[in-house]
C-alpha cells in the first residue's frame, strides 16, 4: 500500500483541493500548493519515490527536504509538470522518516510521517524438482554497510541462478558467486569490496546469515553463508578475522534444515566445489520484501 499520511499545510492537515491552501490554483499565477504526497517503497536500502500533486509545482517551485539523514542521494525526477512532481532518495535509516515538501523560500507545504521497518528478504532455492523458500531478516543497526551492500546485490538481481556451491552437512551453506552453468563461472562483482564488520556483537548462531570474505578481511562482495549450527569458530575474537553476521532466518526453518540432509558427492570435486551438492542447489531468486 502506498503511504499517504499526515499531510501538513501551514501546520494544518491537508485534505484540500485547489482552492485555498498555499495560494496556488488550477488557473495558475499563484504560489505552489500541495494537495497530495505519497512515497513508495518505504524499505531500507531501496530507492524511494516521493510523488507530489498540487498546483504551480514546476520549474523548481518545490523541493524535498530529507535533511534528517533518513534518506540519501536525493534527486529530482525529470519531466515534472505544474501539477505533478517526483523525487527519489535512497532510504538509509530505520524507524521514523519525515520527508518534507518546501517551496523555493523554504516554507513547509507538506510532510509525510513514515516508518522504515527492519528489512527482510525472501530466498527461493531449487534442487532438481524440489523448491523451497525462507525469509531472512537483516540487521542494519549492527552491520549497516554490510546490509546495504547485500541489498544492492539483491535489488540488482545479481543472485538469480547462482549456486549454493558449498554445503557442508550440518555446518554451513554458502553461495552467491558462481553461476549455474557447465563452467560454473564466478560472476563479476557489481560493487567495491566492503569493510569487515565482524566486531558488531552478533554471533554465528544456527540460522544466522553472514558475509564471506577471502584471505583479506575487507574483501567481501556478494558471497554469503547460512550457519546450519552454532559456529563460534567464525566469531570475531575466536577466528583471526571473523565473518560479519548481518541477519537471521525468521521463517522457513524447515527449508534451511534441508541443507543438513544433503548427501556429499560420491566423487568429490576440487575447490571451490568440494562440497557442491548433487544435484546442485540453485538460488532461483532473492527478493527484498520489506
Amino acid at each position: 500500500m502506498r503511504p499517504i499520511l499526515n499531510l501538513l499545510l501551514g501546520g494544518l492537515l491537508l485534505g484540500l483541493s485547489a482552492c485555498g491552501g498555499g495560494g496556488g490554483s488550477a488557473g495558475g499565477g499563484g504560489r505552489p500548493s500541495v494537495t497530495n504526497i505519497s512515497a513508495n517503497p518505504v524499505q531500507f536500502g531501496r530507492t524511494m519515490v516521493v510523488s507530489v500533486s498540487g498546483f504551480e509545482l514546476a520549474d523548481g517551485a518545490i523541493q524535498l527536504d530529507v535533511s534528517d539523514g533518513g534518506c540519501e542521494e536525493l534527486t529530482t525526477v525529470t519531466g515534472g509538470t505544474e501539477t505533478q512532481q517526483q523525487f527519489t532518495c535512497k532510504v538509509a535509516n530505520l524507524g521514523a522518516l519525515r520527508p518534507k515538501v518546501r517551496d523555493a523560500e523554504g516554507k513547509l507545504l507538506a510532510e509525510l510521517s513514515l516508518n522504515v521497518p527492519m528489512p527482510q528478504v525472501t530466498m527461493r532455492m531449487t534442487q532438481g524438482t524440489r523448491t523451497g523458500t525462507f525469509v531472512v531478516e537483516l540487521d542494519p543497526g549492527a552491520a549497516r554497510s554490510t546490509v546495504r551492500n547485500f541489498l544492492d546485490y539483491v535489488n540488482a538481481g545479481f543472485y538469480t541462478s547462482t549456486l549454493m556451491h558449498r554445503v557442508e552437512q550440518g555446518v554451513v551453506a554458502q553461495g552467491g558467486l558462481y553461476t549455474n552453468n557447465a563452467q560454473r563461472t564466478a560472476k563479476t562483482a557489481l560493487f567495491p569490496p566492503i569493510k569487515l564488520q565482524a566486531d558488531n556483537g552478533l554471533k554465528h548462531l544456527k540460522y544466522s546469515l553472514a558475509m564471506f570474505h577471502g584471505a583479506e578481511p575487507d574483501s567481501a562482495t556478494s558471497e554469503f553463508f547460512l550457519n546450519l549450527k552454532d559456529n563460534p569458530q567464525f566469531d570475531f575474537g575466536v577466528h583471526p578475522q571473523g565473518y560479519t553476521v548481518f541477519g537471521k532466518v525468521v521463517s522457513g526453518f524447515e527449508i534451511v534444515d534441508e541443507f543438513s540432509k544433503l548427501p556429499g558427492r560420491t566423487v568429490p570435486l576440487e575447490e571451490p566445489f568440494a562440497f557442491l551438492p548433487d544435484p546442485v542447489v540453485v538460488i532461483t531468486s532473492i527478493v527484498q520484501t520489506r
